[in-house]
């Protein structure tokens, strides 16, 4: 089943973020709210370059982690690869997309309108990349 949610990014200045995520069903919502337990809305995401991404799945690959401990999702504006470290946390190694300066120039630019849109009820994606 898909969930319906949006997060949106704060940026720092030395080009780190913090994202908070909203589900449109109160349901879904209640799924990632805990106290202890694990969830992959809570997550540490670094960025790096392709190089550098390809070299940390392989030696995960080699350490013998396979799904679902580890895996790789295209979100079209970036990719990212997942695991979950022996502790329980999720980490995030993410490759920007080549045309990351358009992407996050359109999204500064309609930003308070995508945000407008969703309490109204409007859920469509504004990920144009997909």
């Amino acid at each position: 089943m898909e969930r319906t949610y949006c997060h949106t990014f704060y940026g720092f200045q030395d080009g780190s973020a913090l994202a908070f995520f909203r589900f449109a069903d109160p349901e879904d919502q209640k799924l990632f709210k805990t106290e202890v337990d694990f969830t992959p809305g809570r997550h540490i995401a670094f960025k790096v370059d392709q190089e550098v991404q390809e070299s940390i799945r392989k030696r995960l690959a080699d350490g013998g982690y396979q799904e679902p401990g580890t895996f790789v999702m295209d979100h079209s504006y970036c990719v990212s690869l997942y695991v979950t470290d022996p502790n329980g946390l999720m980490l995030e190694f993410v490759v920007d997309h080549p045309d990351v300066d358009e992407i996050n120039a359109e999204r500064r630019r309609t930003a308070h309108a995508d945000l407008a849109r969703w309490p109204g009820g409007d859920h469509t994606s504004n990920n144009d990349w997909r």
